[in-house]
């Protein structure tokens, strides 16, 4: 039976501007793409984490969830290689994700993505926060796998490139808390983080 839910952590990335694997960075004792599982978990009936082969090792020996690598033929090209390898990977109507470089993302955050989509037709559900798109904290519909793939082979990697061409509904809520989206980018937006 198809799940509802899956919940997906991009955890993909290089990095390049922190310098080292920020997946693994810890935030009160855990590593950040914990605190993005923790958010997905108690909303999806499984989760993936979709991971960069540098940090594979560390992050299987860190969680009893699935985790893969990108799809080859797209792989680190990004977060949308991260979700089509997702659709790719395990079947669901929603895909919901998260980036791992948001260690304040919570539950309620999805709770209230989820009570959206309940209501609507879109097939994207994407949170704007200070006038900000957030693609990465969303849910998307199964039935975007082909434009993803289509983008991908065009050599499009922008997220905001398969926003324009699905129904996408963004969602300008004024209860979300902005702090819930804060990424990190370098060690110096987040000095207190820590490395195993």
């Amino acid at each position: 039976m198809e799940r509802k839910y899956l919940g997906v952590v991009l955890a993909g990335g290089q990095s390049r501007r922190y310098g080292r694997q920020k997946a693994l960075a810890h935030y009160q004792s855990k590593p950040f793409f914990m605190h993005s599982l923790d958010a997905l978990k108690d909303l999806t009936e499984e989760q993936l984490i979709i991971c960069h082969p540098a940090i594979l090792k560390d992050i299987k020996a860190k969680t009893e969830t699935s985790v893969v690598l990108d799809h080859p033929k797209y792989q680190g090209l990004g977060p949308l290689a991260g979700l089509y390898t997702a659709m790719s990977t395990k079947d669901a109507e929603w895909y919901v994700t998260a980036p791992c470089d948001t260690p304040y993302i919570h539950t309620d955050v999805y709770e209230k993505l989820i009570k959206i989509q309940q209501g609507t037709t879109s097939q994207a559900i994407i949170p704007i926060i200070e006038g900000r798109k957030q693609p990465l904290i969303g849910l998307y519909h199964k039935s975007l796998q082909h434009t993803i793939s289509e983008l991908l082979d065009q050599k499009i990697y922008k997220v905001g490139a398969l926003l324009e061409a699905a129904d996408t509904y963004l969602a300008a809520d004024a209860s979300f808390d902005p702090e819930a989206f804060h990424n990190v980018n370098k060690p110096e937006d987040w000095p207190e983080a820590k490395l195993d």
